[in-house]
């Protein structure tokens, strides 16, 4: 069992490291966006388009639609899509595929929520929600990734320790040391 944990721990490490790679690559190439002239409702969509989390509080911040928003946390992000494609390397993905599919999931995930907010009559508070956002200092996120990043490292780490267990238990097809 300790040297599944040392293999998982190896391989989820160099996964992170790839993972915050592709997050600082994303997030550069965002930061170009900030020269181009644009209004800052675009640019939220922009950094949406481009990272997720940000993004989102981005278009929450300057009042974008919920519709807007809808297709952009259906559409995932770039980073997310980068991240996605890495993981699943070895199947080589039909990139065209996954972009077509990516882009169809956000135009349906805007649409439904267009259309409930009209079925249900529900106002655009896109102006509202932006204020509320303002009167934060930071992002309400910030607070508490501390405390998230570690549950996730650990509850990451015993998942991964468990599957290559499992792994190595079904491939010799005979029991591995217990601890």
């Amino acid at each position: 069992l300790y040297i599944s944990f040392i293999n998982a721990v190896s391989s989820s490490s160099s996964a992170t490291v790839t993972m915050c790679a592709f997050a600082a690559f994303v997030s550069g190439v965002f930061s170009l966006a900030g020269f181009l002239p644009l209004s800052d409702r675009i640019l939220a969509i922009l950094h949406g388009t481009f990272e997720i989390s940000a993004g989102i509080f981005e278009t929450a911040k300057n009042g974008v639609s919920p519709a807007i928003a809808a297709a952009l946390i259906s559409f995932g992000g770039i980073c997310v899509h980068l991240q996605c494609l890495y993981a699943a390397k070895e199947l080589k993905p039909n990139l065209l595929y996954f972009i077509f599919a990516r882009a169809l999931h956000a135009l349906l995930g805007g649409l439904i929520c267009f259309f409930l907010c009209s079925i249900f009559k529900i106002p655009d508070q896109s102006a509202a929600v932006a204020a509320a956002y303002a009167s934060f200092a930071v992002s309400p996120s910030v607070s508490a990734r501390p405390v998230a990043g570690i549950a996730s490292l650990c509850s990451m780490i015993l998942f991964l320790c468990d599957l290559q267990h499992r792994q190595n238990r079904f491939l010799t097809g005979t029991k591995t040391h217990e601890i």
